[in-house]
């Protein structure tokens, strides 16, 4: 079945509540570890959703919560500046932020081995026929101001579970960019990997760019076949000048974990009957343009940061996803913010 025809028939069953009649129960999936698509796929026997009731819980104005929260979560290439990113790390690390309130650590030499973002924009400042692109790479390899990095995502649900067989950390850290930054669109193996955009999404010329390197707050990596095995985009905060601010168990947080907790249930309501074709579908084509789709399934899939089995929307990816964020909220400590060059103050 197409992508069109499968998608297009879970539509009509959503909209006009006709039933879709029993799903198979279990699917095949290519070996990869992680949270796959198991016999919770699609409808199976006895846990149709008003019996499991969620359907009593969650009723249209939800729903329509969660659409509208998964349309706020999406990520475009044409459309990726952002000020509000998440970061996860472990409790341990969290007390050494705590301590020295510098959150942007790691370089090019951290953890014994070289990122695929830090070798590609190595290669680049190398390679580039093109004289400002390899100018621009070399400021980011170069420059102490943008050498330090913290990878993030504008919603903490969509990298909860991770990339590969391992989680990045069980606690998050928030991140306000300022509003004079610029973000940079990283891509390599195109004709030109590097562009950038102000924080209302203007194009700023790479001249500019060039000189005043220091507005760079980060950049939107986004890699893809045959670049990579598998298709997953990042953003790589690089500058901490441009961070507004940080912080960790604010309440801002906590109303941020328990709002996509709360969208997940109902996430769950409207992608729970998806056929398994479109259960398993990618999600990386509709990470290209905003308003190409509308459709829930479309949605989901541009919120999104890894194109992996982990986050296909089987009820069991929904729950396991939403599990991961309990707690995740706070590490047992106060509040606390800190806005670089300050001290950090408690709140």
């Amino acid at each position: 079945m197409t992508r069109g025809v499968a998608t297009g028939c879970w539509v009509l069953c959503q909209v006009f509540t006709l039933g879709c009649g029993e799903l198979p129960r279990s699917v095949e999936v290519p070996a990869q570890t992680g949270v796959g698509v198991g016999e919770d796929a699609g409808v199976t026997e006895g846990t149709g959703p008003d019996e499991r009731g969620l359907g009593s819980q969650r009723g249209q104005e939800g729903e329509e919560r969660a659409l509208d929260s998964l349309a706020a979560a999406a990520v475009y290439d044409d459309d990726f500046a952002r000020a509000e990113l998440y970061t996860w790390t472990t409790v341990e690390q969290l007390t050494a932020l705590r301590d020295s309130r510098v959150l942007l650590v790691a370089d090019a030499a951290s953890g014994g081995r070289t990122s695929p973002f830090n070798a590609a924009l190595a290669r680049l400042a190398e390679t580039s026929t093109s004289d400002l692109q390899a100018r621009i790479a070399r400021v980011l390899v170069e420059d102490p101001r943008l050498r330090r990095h913290r990878y993030a995502w504008p919603s903490p649900f969509a990298t909860t579970m991770g990339l590969a067989g391992r989680r990045y950390g069980d606690s998050l850290v928030r991140i306000e960019l300022e509003a004079r930054a610029w973000v940079g669109h990283f891509e390599p193996g195109t004709p030109e990997p590097l562009r950038f955009v102000d924080m209302q999404g203007r194009e700023v010329p790479l001249v500019q760019v060039l000189a005043e390197p220091e507005r760079i707050a980060a950049l939107y990596h986004l890699r893809s076949p045959p670049e990579s095995a598998l298709a997953y985009r990042e953003y790589v905060v690089c500058s901490t000048a441009m961070i507004r601010a940080w912080s960790i168990a604010t309440p801002e947080i906590a109303a941020r974990v328990r709002a996509e907790i709360e969208m997940l249930a109902a996430t769950e309501v409207l992608l729970g009957l998806l056929p398994r074709a479109a259960v398993l579908e990618a999600a990386a084509p509709d990470w290209t343009r905003r308003g190409d789709s509308n459709l829930p399934l479309a949605r989901w899939h541009a919120a999104l940061a890894f194109d992996n089995i982990r986050y296909q929307p089987s009820r069991t990816n929904l729950a396991a996803i939403a599990a991961t964020l309990e707690g995740c909220e706070t590490d047992g400590g106060p509040p606390l913010r800190v806005e670089p060059g300050r001290v950090g103050v408690a709140r």
